[in-house]
């Protein structure tokens, strides 16, 4: 029956494949690799991968204006406005700089910051919004259905991304992955667009936020425990991808094709 079906919600599968295929590009090991051919350091490419966490602030604060948006309006317009900043580095791509250049580095790291600024502001909408438009009983179908397509489409797009770099010269292929990752954040729009809307939540004031969210974190139960067991993971395995790409290609000299292979084997 259409009440235990997932198909009225499958755009939000498109909005997942489509949002992998472009995150594993634009804040990945093509990322990473377009840094380094640009000159960037350590330093420069730690912070560059590090935005996502360094701007979970935001991500809370932002819940703050939902009640005044909806979730739907919210995400449509900060995955839109994010979208415009991936013209930059695309822009840097088919200039095709000849040599290192630190200038370049510095428009590439705050145009990748300014897009994970309106991911976080999305973010915070998206999860709650799925959470009161899947049904209680589709909800686990949904979300691993969810999952299986999102790890499937980074595997995609890394191999993608391989292919380029080994048929193309080096900018040739990274201007091609960041076209890839401008139509696939195109597609997360329309994709979220045709999700159907949901009520806007009650306004529970930013000052909330302050006051009672340090409670949720040191309050004990099964959240707290989760959240120790997703620390550890963070803090323990993030650093791993970007300084392991940066070295495999600065320091071991293995060719982008590999490195990204690599990447993908370790997705799938």
């Amino acid at each position: 029956s259409t009440k235990d079906s997932l198909r009225p919600y499958r755009s939000g599968f498109v909005f997942s494949f489509f949002n992998s295929t472009s995150w594993m590009v634009v804040l990945g090991t093509p990322a990473v690799l377009l840094a380094e051919s640009l000159g960037a350091n350590t330093f420069e490419v730690g912070l560059l991968y590090s935005f996502v966490f360094l701007l979970l602030p935001v991500q809370v604060l932002a819940t703050a204006t939902l009640p005044r948006f909806g979730y739907k309006k919210q995400v449509i317009f900060a995955w839109t406005a994010r979208t415009i900043f991936l013209l930059v580095p695309l822009y840097i791509a088919i200039s095709k700089p000849p040599a290192h250049d630190s200038k370049l580095v510095k428009w590439f790291l705050v145009s990748m910051f300014c897009f994970c600024v309106f991911r976080s502001i999305g973010t915070s909408a998206m999860q709650p919004w799925l959470f009161d438009l899947i049904p209680d009983k589709l909800k686990a179908r949904y979300f691993s259905t969810d999952m299986a397509v999102i790890n499937v489409a980074g595997v995609i797009a890394l191999v993608f991304c391989s292919l380029t770099f080994k048929w193309m010269e080096s900018y040739e292929a990274f201007t091609v992955q960041y076209l890839f990752a401008l139509v696939g954040a195109i597609m997360c729009v329309i994709g979220l667009a045709k999700l159907p809307n949901v009520a806007k939540p009650e306004s529970f004031g930013p000052l909330r936020i302050i006051k009672e969210g340090p409670k949720l974190l040191f309050r004990p139960g099964n959240f707290r425990r989760y959240l120790v067991l997703s620390l550890i993971w963070i803090v323990s395995g993030s650093a791993v991808i970007p300084f392991s790409i940066y070295y495999l290609k600065a320091e071991v000299g293995l060719s982008q094709t590999s490195i990204v292979l690599f990447t993908a084997i370790q997705s799938l």
